[in-house]
């Protein structure tokens, strides 16, 4: 044989030897992701999700993640959570799990009914700060017996003389 024909058949086989390398490794890439890799929603980049909001589409993304970080009770499709309200805080990036979302609607939306904040006694007065955890009971009333109360007041800085003018108001 010449050398040509030779050199041409080595050639041949490294390219058939190469491609069938390469279709190898992808298969055995793809096959391994579809094993070690599963779908689950997370809150999207720069996004919070608050507490009592509804889950909007641009809230949430799908992101394929390692089937080891995949916490237990984590939602798997957008449809399932999109709609729902969290019961907690969710922060950029964490996953969604359906034990803290919920369907029923926890609070009325604004303007549905009013909130009543009794203030019997507060001692010693103190300054609430952001992050202070206070209690709020919610007592429901119907939309007959909201008529007669008068706007519902939004508080503004500073929260003390607020508190202390609706103690006043209240008891009157």
């Amino acid at each position: 044989m010449k050398k040509q024909t030779l050199l041409v058949i080595c050639l041949i086989s490294f390219l058939l030897a190469g491609s069938s390398f390469y279709a190898a490794t992808q298969y055995i890439d793809a096959m391994a992701a579809e094993k070690l890799f599963a779908p689950v929603v997370k809150v999207a980049a720069g996004k919070e999700i608050s507490a009592f909001e509804p889950i909007t589409r641009d809230d949430v993304i799908l992101v394929q993640e390692e089937v080891d970080e995949i916490l237990p009770g984590s939602a798997r499709d957008l449809d399932t959570v999109l709609g729902k309200r969290s019961t907690q805080t969710i922060y950029e990036g964490e996953q969604l799990l359906v034990e803290k979302l919920t369907d029923t609607q926890l609070l009325p939306e604004k303007g549905e009914a009013r909130y009543e904040f009794p203030l019997l006694s507060i001692h010693p007065l103190t300054e609430l700060r952001k992050g202070d955890h206070v209690k709020i009971w919610v007592k429901y009333k119907s939309l007959s017996e909201l008529q007669d109360y008068p706007a519902p007041l939004h508080f503004r800085k500073p929260m003390i003389r607020q508190i202390c003018y609706l103690k006043v108001s209240l008891q009157a």
